[in-house]
């Protein structure tokens, strides 16, 4: 899991969250928000752990 911060060309800031597999360097998921809260982050988490099969998925 990494966070990662950026702005678009009309400087309006965002951020990421970026659930990566370690073993392959594959993205099993990215979160784009203005803000992103724990709330939201949980949320995420919680909704996506069982998209994955047990072998890919480190959340």
């Amino acid at each position: 899991m990494d966070f990662m911060s950026d702005s678009s060309q009309n400087h309006r800031r965002f951020r990421t969250f970026n659930v990566i597999d370690d073993f392959n360097r594959e993205a099993l998921g990215i979160d784009i928000a203005v803000s992103l809260s724990a709330g939201r982050i949980t949320r995420y988490r919680n909704h996506n752990k069982y998209d994955c099969d047990l072998v890919n998925c480190y959340l």
